[in-house]
């Protein structure tokens, strides 16, 4: 499986957001893990929900700094402050100002196997709403099959500072992106 990118937090109805929630709880408490940062996949499939991963760690791919831009708590620095025995700072509701409603990170695809010459559209996707970050990986990087996480050509982060669009925003500011790969060279 390759994901292709990551939002928070989730765009889903209060209702199934609960339900989640309490999944998630109920399968933490089942194995008794009650102290530390946990990262919890679960799938929403027609059977109901379904545990992918329960590990002790933050999550990788940039959730935490997805985490981070939408709520100020460094999911990192939390980690480390409960490896050293500390209590975990929590900033006050009102700790800044202003921060994005949601965040977004989407992830550049190969369509083939080859060498990347570089990337189509980088000037157009500069001049969209919402750019947080991005980076494009560098010409000459060979280039594998779509077929797990190792497969990524770049990254894009966006952010919405008015609602839950971040993901919309990130598939748009990909979708300018095309990459050049020259499967001559191989």
């Amino acid at each position: 499986m390759v994901e292709f990118g990551h939002m928070f937090p989730a765009d889903i109805e209060p209702d199934t957001a609960s339900a989640l929630i309490k999944h998630v709880t109920d399968a933490l408490t089942a194995i008794g893990y009650s102290n530390g940062v946990a990262h919890v996949e679960v799938r929403l499939t027609p059977q109901g929900w379904r545990l992918i991963e329960i590990n002790p760690r933050i999550g990788g791919n940039y959730i935490s700094k997805l985490v981070e831009s939408v709520t100020g708590i460094s999911p990192l620095t939390q980690m480390i402050q409960i490896a050293l025995g500390e209590a975990p700072a929590i900033p006050g509701k009102n700790h800044d100002l202003k921060r994005p409603q949601s965040a977004a990170v989407a992830y550049v695809l190969p369509s083939q196997p080859g060498f990347l010459s570089g990337h189509d559209g980088r000037q157009e996707m500069e001049c969209l709403p919402g750019i947080l970050q991005y980076h494009l990986g560098p010409a000459g990087k060979v280039v594998s099959p779509p077929d797990d996480n190792d497969c990524y050509l770049g990254y894009v982060i966006c952010v919405d500072s008015e609602g839950l669009g971040a993901g919309r925003m990130a598939s748009k500011a990909l979708s300018f992106l095309k990459p050049q790969i020259d499967e001559t060279s191989l």
